[in-house]
């Protein structure tokens, strides 16, 4: 099932809804072509913002914000006796008229809901590689053959 996140930006609150698993996939791999290989060369988080912002093809930037655009509803507060939360279409160029820095946190919130839990989890399995290898590239260290453990390696074979 599809997690939902209701964020207030600038005063306009939003409701996010997780993209499907195919326009997901198309997203994620969009940005990580232009991501990847800023992310070696950044310093920081400002400076592979900027660095994105300045590598990113219209033609992409545009498939993220209309990927995005379908999964996201605006809350508006009816003027009725009693006022009602209810959920209105979300017009793109309307909300980021002009608003850019609103938008750029609107593209920062779906990043989080979508993929935040994969990039963590993509985090550590690096780091875990890089154990690894580290470890095994020490005086006395060994790369272990396919189906063999790291720990077997260092041990020699088992008989």
């Amino acid at each position: 099932m599809r997690q939902t996140k209701t964020v207030k930006i600038r005063g306009v609150q939003y409701t996010l809804t997780q993209l499907g698993a195919a326009t997901g996939r198309k997203v994620l791999l969009r940005v990580a072509k232009v991501v990847g290989p800023l992310m070696a060369a950044s310093s920081s988080a400002e400076a592979l913002a900027a660095a994105v912002l300045g590598d990113i093809s219209d033609a992409d930037l545009d498939f993220v914000c209309d990927a995005f655009s379908e999964c996201t509803r605006m809350q508006m507060t009816t003027q009725a006796k009693v006022p009602t939360q209810i959920a209105v279409p979300f017009d793109f160029d309307e909300q980021f008229a002009g608003n850019y820095s609103a938008m750029l946190e609107w593209l920062s919130e779906h990043f989080q809901l979508n993929f935040s839990s994969f990039l963590a989890e993509i985090g550590e399995t690096m780091g875990r590689l890089q154990a690894t290898v580290k470890e095994s590239l020490s005086p006395g260290g060994s790369i272990p053959i396919s189906g063999e453990s790291s720990s077997q390696a260092a041990s020699g074979p088992v008989s």
